[in-house]
């Protein structure tokens, strides 16, 4: 088992990751509109993404390695606070920017899709 400062210090790493990625995309992410339209976009074309990053279309990766990098940050989340940890996201996220706004816009964008009931 990994301690609490280990797993702190990987998601400070992630943090940094995804705010490189961020930057590379030309994506602001503390513009809620262009993060929101980050995930939509994710969630709706991500065969696709995976397949264009596959063939060599670096953006495509840059892509896929930012949405992968939110997905590692949950699952290091879930390992350090449990997996009540969204219930104290706000505290919890206070020291991060990149991960809390895409995690939010997945979130919103799962929400409005209504994933449960199709």
């Amino acid at each position: 088992m990994f301690t609490k400062n280990f797993l702190h210090t990987d998601m400070l790493e992630l943090e940094i990751e995804m705010q490189h990625r961020f930057i590379a995309l030309q994506l602001d992410y503390t513009d809620p509109v262009q993060v929101h339209r980050f995930a939509h976009d994710m969630l709706q074309d991500i065969t696709a993404i995976r397949a264009a990053a596959e063939q060599g279309d670096r953006v495509a990766r840059t892509r896929a390695e930012l949405f992968g990098l939110a997905m590692l940050m949950h699952r290091t989340s879930m390992e350090m606070f449990g997996t009540g940890y969204l219930g104290q996201f706000e505290q919890m996220t206070r020291d991060y920017k990149a991960w809390p706004a895409l995690a939010k816009a997945v979130w919103q964008e799962l929400e409005n899709r209504n994933i449960d009931n199709e």
